[in-house]
């Protein structure tokens, strides 16, 4: 960082602390103090939050002057060739159609499994009235799998173990999976 440098915007999670400037870089820094800088935007980050779990960086700023901010998360633990971390998601912070208007906030919820919830729902009706393809008992068992990992909910388990058998599915396709 530059003299001419000024930090906008601070976060910390997952094991690091992240240091946003005016010039749109953002830089990590880990435990040992190792620090990995890439160029997140083309002017400014104005907010950032890590979350306390996951390598995912979320934030706000802008690459072109007069538009609206845009929102950007970052996956530390998927790399590109140059070893920065990916954008997986963009997106605009205020619509395009309304005027050029500043972020003041940032809120982030961690529990991406709660978006897993219908779709469960609904493979799991669909394998009780036996209409259920090898596919649909892979993405139920994928799903499950997710939950797990986020919720500590034991859903796999209790699809395995279910001793009523209500929900019926492939003993071969769920250990392929």
């Amino acid at each position: 960082m530059s003299q001419d440098t000024t930090i906008t915007a601070t976060t910390s999670g997952n094991s690091h602390v992240v240091l946003c400037d005016n010039t749109g870089w953002a830089h990590l820094v880990s435990r040992s103090w190792e620090i990995t800088p890439f160029k997140a935007y083309e002017l400014s980050i104005s907010l950032a939050q890590q979350l306390p779990h996951d390598p995912l960086l979320v934030t706000i700023g802008d690459d072109e002057a007069g538009t609206n901010p845009l929102i950007k998360v970052w996956d530390w633990g998927r790399k590109d060739r140059h070893g920065n971390p990916i954008c997986v998601r963009m997106s605009r912070a205020v619509p395009s159609h309304m005027r050029p208007t500043p972020a003041t906030a940032l809120a982030v919820h961690e529990n991406k499994s709660r978006h897993l919830e219908p779709l469960v729902l609904y493979l799991e009706e669909l394998h009780k009235k036996g209409g259920a393809t090898e596919d649909h008992t892979t993405l139920l068992l994928t799903c499950y799998v997710k939950i797990d990992q986020h919720d500590q909910q034991g859903k796999l388990k209790e699809f395995i173990n279910s001793k009523d058998k209500v929900i019926e599915f492939d003993v071969d396709v769920a250990i392929k999976v």
